[in-house]
Order: structure tokens, then sequence, then C-alpha cells
């Protein structure tokens, strides 16, 4: 990775463009240093202070073009790192070359091995053991090729009065209610380091609310109702857990966190839809508008579900109809419910309407995390099938070939989220 980040800093036309805009600013800075001496006049001092503003704001940028862009996510160094380095450098060298060397190497320089954060919380509820006799797990749930990686901590009770016996004794899966800890770890600066920890916490409470609001439309609910049933196995999914039945409905979490931190194509294909829908559903958890929030989930339904810009409603609620609904007879009662929350999402952001009921905003967040979830379980399926990765058309083609025909759509579990439009809710 620092060979990728040597290689993009000493990109000639970086350093062509750093070189234009610190000519400019030096010489402007030359000449108000001077008008503020003469002058004594508080303009020129507000002048030079504007100045490194709009230069500062240029040098971003730049370097989002021609560098952070460019890199692998999640990045090795942050915007930051690269402001401070430039400015240490750049602004007290006589000499624009060597000052640009000495700052590619303390950039370079600011990536360390193996950087490890604090444990933060990821969210409350009940954690599930099977045959551990220790209490804290050390499982890595996501990783990638460049050294970054989510570790799940640890478990902690929410009470210090409970105990749970002697894990070596006990045969049956414990179920505790417990705050759940992870870190991040990754060759990299600490403020990037900072940045990784602060978009993973957002992208783990968003993928676990998924779970949760899935699992509440489940009609018999656990032995041990709670907010959230959380397994983080070994094999790196995460799901919920029946009491007696062992793991069920898990979610593989790194082809998830894989399109999350993926850099955005311009080709269209289910990966960059993948990590667009799981964006817009990151962002609709951390809204406090319920408006805002249920405008993003049905975008996020969108990325998914739809394709050109004619007939949305019609054809974003077919095909979640004909993907989540196997009964024939049940699919023009799901029509009429996905367009209900389209027609909310226009009078949102067409500013008509701002003050839905708060089950339309629910309801849009079940149905977006059952869409997501329905694409990954296809996805797996022909994955193991030996097929070649979908491509956006041909999940839509099929699912509009298959509208008419009951059934379920290869690949997708029945979703309990199909009550919410039985039941006319």
């Amino acid at each position: 990775m620092t060979e990728q980040l040597d290689k993009l800093l000493r990109s000639p036309k970086l350093s062509e463009e750093l070189r234009q805009g610190w000519t400019w600013f030096s010489t402007a800075r030359e000449q108000w240093a001077a008008d503020s001496e003469k002058n004594e006049k508080w303009w020129t001092r507000e002048a030079l202070r504007r100045g490194r503003i709009l230069l500062l704001e240029w040098m971003r940028g730049v370097f989002h073009k021609h560098m952070l862009s460019l890199l692998e996510r999640p990045h090795i160094v942050s915007w930051p790192d690269v402001r401070e380095a430039a400015w240490r450098c750049l602004g007290q060298a006589d000499d624009f070359q060597a000052g640009y060397d000495r700052f590619v190497h303390q950039v370079t320089s600011l990536v360390d091995a193996n950087c490890r954060s604090a444990p933060f919380a990821v969210t409350t509820g009940y954690y599930c053991w099977y045959s551990r006799p220790d209490a804290v797990t050390h499982d890595i749930v996501w990783s990638n090729d460049s050294g970054f990686r989510i570790i799940l901590m640890g478990a902690i009770p929410l009470s210090e009065e409970d105990n749970w016996g002697d894990w070596q004794e006990v045969p049956e899966p414990v179920v505790a209610p417990r705050v759940i800890y992870a870190v991040v770890e990754g060759n990299c600066s600490r403020k990037a380091l900072s940045q990784f920890r602060r978009s993973a916490r957002r992208v783990l409470r968003s993928v676990l609310e998924s779970l949760r609001v899935i699992k509440e439309q489940e009609s018999q609910p656990s032995l041990f109702p709670a907010p959230v049933w959380i397994n983080f196995g070994r094999s790196g999914k995460v799901g919920p857990f029946a009491y007696d039945a062992g793991p069920s409905d898990s979610w593989p979490l790194q082809p998830l966190l894989d399109a999350y931190y993926s850099n955005p194509t311009k080709k269209d294909s289910m990966d960059r839809r993948l990590r667009n829908a799981l964006h817009l559903l990151v962002e609709a958890d951390h809204q406090r508008h319920d408006a805002v929030r249920l405008a993003l989930c049905v975008a996020a339904m969108e990325a998914l579900a739809c394709e050109g810009t004619e007939n949305i409603s019609t054809t974003l609620a077919e095909n979640v109809a004909t993907l989540l609904e196997p009964k024939g007879e049940a699919r023009p009662d799901a029509v009429a419910f996905v367009k209900k929350l389209y027609d909310a999402r226009s009078k949102t952001l067409h500013g008509e309407k701002l003050e839905h009921e708060e089950k339309m905003r629910e309801h849009a967040r079940v149905v977006a995390a059952a869409l997501m979830k329905a694409i990954l379980e296809r996805r797996e399926f022909q994955r193991k099938a030996g097929f070649d990765p979908e491509t956006p058309q041909e999940l839509l083609g099929e699912l509009k070939k298959s509208k008419f025909t009951p059934g379920e759509t290869p690949g997708v579990t029945p979703s309990p989220v199909r009550k919410l439009w039985s039941s006319g809710a």
C-alpha cells in the first residue's frame, strides 16, 4: 500500500498543479505582507487569512482528484495528514522540489504497521456462545488485503451482578444481555485509523439494525426477546440465534463490507449497487428526521431493484414484489404497499410533505433490509452453483419475466416482511 501511495504522490500532474498553486500563493503572500507592513490595514491581514483558506480548499480538491480518490479504501492516510505535511514542508521551502520530496517522505512515513484502535461499542443485545469456555472472543469479522481488520473484541455484561456460571460446564447455548465491543486494526496513519474506526462503527450498527428489523417481523419471537440477537462466529458471519436451533439467517459480513469499502466505479454492477444501497442505509440510520430517513431507505431500494428514469414507482414495486413475495395472489398487495412508500418518499423530496406516519419510515427500513438480504442470498446461491456474477440487467430482466409467475426467486428464501402487506399494514 505504501508503494501505491508513493506512486500517487509522485505523479507529475499532482506535483505540477501544486507547484502552480504554491507559486500563486507565495507571490500573493509577499504582496499582502508588504501591504500590511506599509499601510497597517486590517484588510491586508484578512486577505492573507482568506488566501490561506482558499489555498487549502484548492489543495483538498487537487489531492482528492490525483490521490485520495484513487487509493484503496479504507485509506491508509487521511486528508488532515496530507494537509499538515504539505503546509509544513511546502510552506517553509525555498525550493519547491526539495520541499515536495520532504513532503512525500513525511506522508509515507506516517503509515504505521498494526495500528489498533481503542474498543468501541457496536450495539447492545443478546450475545450467544456455543461451546466456548471464555466470555471474550477475538473474531475477525472483516479484513482486506491491505491489512485492515474489524475484530470483535468482546461482550461485556450489562450488569456486574450477572453471573452466568462456569463456562466450561455449560452444555447448552448461553444467552446473556451484553454490550458488544469491537476494535479496528490497520497498516495506516493514526488519523486514518480514526476515520476507519468511525466508519466501521457506523456500518456495523447499520448491518445489525437490518438484522433487527427483519427479526422483528417473525411471527414466533425468540425465547430470549431482545433488541438484537447476535452471533459473530468464526465463519465471519453475523446473525440472530434461535435458542434451540443454532444460528439462523446469518449474513456474511465479508462481501457486505467489501462492497462498503470499495471504490466507486462507473460501470454498473451488483457490487456497485450493493455499495450504494449500503451507504444509503448507513446514512438513513444516522439521520434524526424521519422524512429524510424514509427517503434514503427508498433510495436504497431503488439502488438494488430499479433501472431507468420512467415509471420508477411501478418498476420498483413490481421488482420488490417478485423478489420478496412468492404467492402470486399476494403480489398486488405488495406492489401497492411499495408504491405507497415511494409516494411518501416523493412528497418528501419535492417538499410537499415532511410529516409522515412513523410506521412509514419503519416499513421502508424493513423492506430495504429484506431486499438487501435477498440480493445477498441470490449472489451466494449463484456463486455456489458455479455461475458468473449476475449483472443488474440480468437480475431485473428475470424479475420482469417472472412477475406473473408465482413462486420463489431462485436462491431467495421467504422473507418474514411479507406480513407487512398481507396484514394490510
